[in-house]
C-alpha cells in the first residue's frame, strides 16, 4: 500500500493510493502488508501541481525489492547513481574555477577604475556616505582551487569504484569520500552568493553615482565594467553544477552530480545494511495483528509513524530568530497603524470636503 502525494493530478488535488497485489503471497500464506508513506516525496511544479521523478519512483520501488530480499536490485540502483555522478562531477570544478577568475578579474578591474578616479567633493561626500571603499577593501574574494582536493578526492573514489569487488560497504565508501566535497560546495556556495551581492551592490552605486559619461575606463575593451551580467550567468551555471535538486529550468545542466550523490544519500540513510527494515515516516511492514489493532484501517500514515525533524539551530539561535521575528511584526504593526491613521484622516478630510 503506497500513499502517494496530493496534487499529482491536474483536475483533483486530493491525494491517492496504489495498492499492489501479490498472488504468490498466498501459496506463502503470507499476511504481512507493506505500507509505503511517500506523502512527503516529491518535486514541486508550481504552486498548485507536483510530480514524481525518475529518480523519486526508483527509490520508493526499491523498497519493496528490498523487503522481497532483491539487496542486488539496490546495489545495481546505487551503481546506475555512482556512474551519472562520476560522468557530471568534472563539472562543478570547471563551473567554479571560471566563476572565480571571472569574479576576481572583475574585482581587479574595477579596483583599478577606482584607483584612477579623481573625484569632486560632492561624490567623495558620496563615497564617505556609503562605506564605498571599506566595503570594496573588505570585500571577500573566492580561492580558485579551493575545491580541488575534496573534488579530486571524490573523483578518484567514484573512478577506481568499478574496479573493486561490489559490496553495499563499498559503495557507502564511495559515498562518505564524496561527503566532504558535498558539504564544503553548499558552504561555497553561500559564501558566492554573498560576495557576488556585495559586488553587485558596489557596481551598481558605481554606475549609477559615480561614472562619468564619457568614462573611457569604464568602457575600455580589455577592463569592460558594463557587462556585470556575465557574472550572473556564471554563477547561475555554477548553482547549477551544485544543485541537488532537479530544477524546473535550467541552461546545461538538469541532473548535477550531487543531484546523483543525494539519491545515494537518500537510500543509505535509510537502509543501511541494504535490507528491508521498517523506517519511521516511510514505510513498515504490519503483521495482520497490526492492521486488526488498527480497524483495518489501510492508509499508511496509522502505520509508518511521523518523522520529527530537527531544524538544526542551538537554543541561542532559536531564542535570537524569535526576537527578530517579533522585532519584524511590531514594525509591521506600527507601519499598519500609520497607515491606518493616514486612510481615516483622508477619509475624514474627503467627507468634510
Amino acid at each position: 500500500m503506497t500513499s502517494l502525494p496530493s496534487n499529482l493530478f491536474y483536475t483533483v488535488t486530493l491525494p491517492a493510493s496504489l495498492w499492489f497485489f501479490d498472488k504468490a503471497k498466498a501459496t506463502k500464506k503470507d499476511t504481512n502488508v507493506l505500507f509505503v508513506d511517500a506523502r512527503n516525496v516529491f518535486r514541486q511544479i508550481d504552486r498548485a501541481h507536483r510530480e514524481l521523478t525518475d529518480e523519486q519512483v526508483q527509490n520508493l520501488a526499491i523498497i519493496s525489492r528490498l523487503q522481497q530480499g532483491q539487496t542486488n536490485r539496490y546495489l545495481d540502483l546505487i551503481d546506475d547513481y555512482l556512474k551519472q555522478a562520476l560522468e557530471t562531477l568534472p563539472l562543478i570544478q570547471e563551473n567554479y574555477r571560471v566563476l572565480c577568475q571571472t569574479f576576481n578579474d572583475f574585482y581587479t578591474n574595477f579596483v583599478d577604475w577606482k584607483k584612477h578616479k579623481h573625484w569632486d567633493d560632492e561624490h567623495k561626500q558620496l563615497i564617505a556616505d556609503f562605506d564605498f571603499k571599506h566595503l570594496l577593501k573588505s570585500l571577500p574574494l573566492p580561492i580558485i582551487d579551493e575545491l580541488d582536493d575534496l573534488a579530486n578526492q571524490a573523483l578518484n573514489a567514484l573512478t577506481h569504484y568499478p574496479n573493486i569487488e561490489r559490496s553495499n560497504e563499498a559503495q557507502k565508501y564511495v559515498f562518505a569520500e564524496c561527503l566532504p566535497l558535498i558539504e564544503h560546495t553548499r558552504l561555497i556556495k553561500k559564501s558566492l552568493d554573498k560576495s557576488y551581492r556585495s559586488l553587485e551592490k558596489l557596481y551598481k552605486f558605481a554606475d549609477k553615482n559615480l561614472k562619468g559619461k564619457d568614462d573611457t575606463r569604464w568602457k575600455d575593451k580589455n577592463k569592460d565594467l558594463r557587462d556585470f551580467k556575465k557574472l550572473a550567468d556564471l554563477l547561475d551555471n555554477f548553482h547549477e553544477a551544485v544543485n541537488p535538486a532537479m530544477p524546473l529550468e535550467f541552461k546545461k545542466i538538469e541532473r548535477s552530480a550531487l543531484y546523483w550523490l543525494h539519491q545515494v544519500e537518500w537510500l543509505q540513510q535509510r537502509f543501511p545494511n541494504a535490507i528491508y527494515e521498517d523506517v519511521t515516516g516511510l514505510c513498515k511492514l504490519a503483521t495482520f495483528e497490526e492492521i486488526k489493532e488498527q480497524d483495518y484501517s489501510l492508509n499508511s500514515g496509522r502505520y509508518v509513524g511521523v518523522v520529527i525533524e530537527e531544524d538544526g539551530m542551538t537554543e541561542d539561535e532559536f531564542e535570537q530568530e524569535i526576537l527578530t521575528l517579533h522585532s519584524q511584526l511590531q514594525g509591521l504593526d506600527n507601519k499598519a497603524q500609520d497607515l491606518q491613521t493616514l486612510i481615516n484622516s483622508n477619509l475624514t478630510s474627503f467627507i468634510n470636503n
